[in-house]
């Protein structure tokens, strides 16, 4: 009973905390984001290709998903004003970074891209990620970005989704990104030539993709890189679950949020260095506790105390003795 009563009060003050420092760390949250994914292509007579795009037809109520590190997120379409089967001719996700690097293999060599589920008006259709679908190292429309491929049927080239699949009113696709961590900054050296590519992203290039010798493309220069790309327990900063260096309410939201998914018998969103920056305690779960001591420091720090994770956090404790 006494263990109930405190989840309840955590939950409570998580709330209350939580919600008096939404409108103060809004600004920090978009410092935050290193990019967005978008949900792009045709679907019967609806165009989406992003905002404001010229190309965009029907009304489609496009739901993206800002990207702040590995977690699971979910992108979706509406068409409120449909009432038929639609067809899908072409569907793809783009993650696109908010500055001038790029979210793929060339600035994280480590990322792994997993597609969870693909629902068509609230109901999961039968889908497996085809061998080439997830595309870390596109190059079209003078960029590289990673492009997650479902739907052709105007090259033939994917048919993730069976062809038979149709939909009315909405479709929503969750994925989960692993290993999101920048293990080098060299990629900037990274060129691309391209003569032109068409709206599906079919390019025809008539120069070449390079990137310099010490972008991480291989493991040496992937583990020389920030230790976030290694995992190793010398490189966490216990309790930065958002990994921004800092420790705020919203590391504390997070793990709560992950622990109640969990709990809830939804799948997990936090892996590698995500995960063992949460698991504050050390005992290898994301648990309620995880989420109550991560708060509890950030409270004190907030107060003036002179606490570190070194001295506060069991795990930190633990890799430094």
């Amino acid at each position: 009973m006494k263990r109930g009563k405190k989840a309840i009060c955590f939950i409570v003050a998580m709330s209350t905390l939580y919600s008096a420092g939404v409108t103060a760390y809004a600004d920090d949250k978009d410092t935050n984001k290193i990019g967005i994914a978008t949900l792009k292509g045709e679907i019967g007579s609806y165009d989406y290709w992003g905002e404001n795009d010229s190309s965009n037809y029907g009304t489609v109520i496009n739901a993206s998903a800002d990207l702040f590190g590995d977690a699971q997120y979910t992108v979706s379409w509406q068409f409120p004003d449909n009432d038929e089967a639609l067809k899908i001719h072409y569907l793809r996700i783009d993650l696109e970074s908010t500055d001038e690097t790029s979210i793929t293999k060339i600035y994280y060599p480590n990322m792994e891209i997993t597609v969870q589920s693909v629902v068509m008006d609230g109901v999961s259709v039968s889908y497996q990620t085809g061998e080439n679908s997830i595309d870390m190292e596109c190059t079209a429309n003078d960029t590289v970005t990673t492009r997650i491929y479902f739907v052709d049927q105007w090259n033939g080239n994917y048919q993730d989704i069976p062809s038979d699949v149709t939909v009315t009113n909405e479709i929503a696709i969750t994925f989960t990104i692993q290993n999101l961590e920048r293990a080098t900054d060299a990629g900037t050296d990274h060129q691309v030539q391209t003569d032109s590519t068409d709206q599906s992203g079919n390019a025809s290039t008539s120069g070449t993709t390079t990137s310099s010798s010490n972008a991480a493309d291989n493991d040496n220069s992937a583990s020389s890189g920030a230790g976030e790309s290694q995992d190793t327990d010398t490189s966490i900063l216990y309790g930065d679950v958002d990994n921004d260096k800092e420790h705020t309410i919203r590391d504390a939201y997070l793990t709560l949020k992950e622990y109640a998914s969990i709990s809830a018998e939804f799948s997990a969103s936090f892996f590698g260095a995500t995960k063992t920056r949460a698991d504050v305690d050390g005992d290898g779960e994301i648990t309620l506790q995880n989420a109550y001591l991560i708060l509890q420091y950030y409270v004190k720090k907030s107060a003036g105390f002179d606490v570190t994770p070194e001295t506060f956090f069991p795990a930190a404790k633990q890799s430094t003795s």
